[in-house]
């Protein structure tokens, strides 16, 4: 019971937003406002501020990025591989693949881990976003490699490589790694600034992805949405789990780790897949169920973490 005393309030904000979608009471754009004030203003306030403070020493643990970053891309590659063989088109199977690994780790499993933990799993939660950029940059990589014609006004690979590693979040992420690293404490009038700012993050956010789902996407493709649906939701977590408990992580590593790596496709992978003309549509309903399922998949991983890790979901 006390698991579901922690995170049915996170899920109830979910569908709050929802239920306020449907009632037209704010404007359609209210979501993705609230995400790019979340994306922009509020997550690096918080970032800075836990990393920030946080000792260097901890910042870069080198078990936790090997499980969550070497499953993430052993999935990848593992996929590719496969779809390669089927589709021979490197460009419809490094979207697929994406869409598969791609986590929104930024906008719902840094706020839902910070309404549970606390401060505690804001770092893990930085790292896996780092793995995330990561792996954007490796899709535009591949991406760019087997696109056929060349737009002279097209940005360079580098500018938008360069133009990913400039978000926010990476920023925020480096800033605060910078900050920590010179040893000086954050003066208490920026702390109460940043945390202010910081606190707003889970119910902007869960709002806005309540906003934002739809019951209606699932209707094109259904066999292959819903194998990564599978893979996304049930099988990457799980790989994580197994890894990162392999790997002896304290159980929040371990905890952070697989809801990162449990949260739906990132919003990221439809703006890659706008870019490079590969099938959006698609894409933007793998989002939209991905996103939806996950409020009932990411609540069963929660309880399994509970189960296996009991005393770590107390504050």
């Amino acid at each position: 019971m006390d698991i579901l005393n922690l995170v049915l309030p996170v899920f109830a904000i979910i569908v709050t937003g929802y239920l306020f979608s449907r009632t037209q009471i704010l404007p359609k754009e209210t979501p993705a406002l609230l995400i790019q004030f979340t994306y922009f203003v509020l997550m690096p306030a918080l970032l800075f501020l836990v990393i920030g403070q946080e000792e260097i020493k901890n910042l870069f643990n080198l078990p936790f990025i090997l499980a969550l970053g070497g499953g993430v891309i052993g999935i990848y590659f593992i996929i590719l591989a496969f779809l390669l063989i089927i589709h021979k088109n490197l460009a419809t199977s490094t979207m697929l693949a994406a869409c598969c690994v791609l986590a929104n780790t930024g906008i719902i499993a840094l706020p839902l881990l910070h309404s549970i933990f606390g401060h505690k799993a804001l770092l893990p939660a930085a790292i896996a976003n780092v793995i995330m950029v990561i792996m954007i940059i490796l899709t535009m990589i591949f991406l760019e490699q087997a696109a056929h014609t060349k737009d002279e006004h097209k940005l360079s690979l580098f500018e938008k490589i360069l133009h990913v590693v400039k978000n926010p979040i990476i920023l925020s992420t480096i800033a605060g790694i910078i900050y920590a690293s010179s040893g000086l404490a954050l003066p208490t009038l920026i702390t109460d600034y940043l945390t202010i700012l910081g606190s707003a993050i889970t119910a902007c956010a869960l709002f806005a992805i309540g906003m934002s789902l739809k019951w209606s996407s699932f209707h094109h493709n259904e066999l292959s949405i819903l194998l990564i649906n599978l893979c996304k939701l049930i099988f990457m977590p799980a790989l994580i789990l197994y890894l990162a408990r392999l790997a002896e992580l304290p159980p929040i590593l371990v905890i952070a780790a697989t809801i990162s790596a449990a949260v739906p496709t990132a919003k990221n992978a439809y703006i890659i897949s706008e870019q490079y003309q590969q099938s959006p549509e698609f894409v933007s309903n793998v989002i939209s169920t991905t996103t939806l399922f996950s409020t009932l998949t990411l609540l069963g991983w929660l309880l399994i973490l509970h189960n296996i890790y009991p005393t770590a979901f107390h504050h």
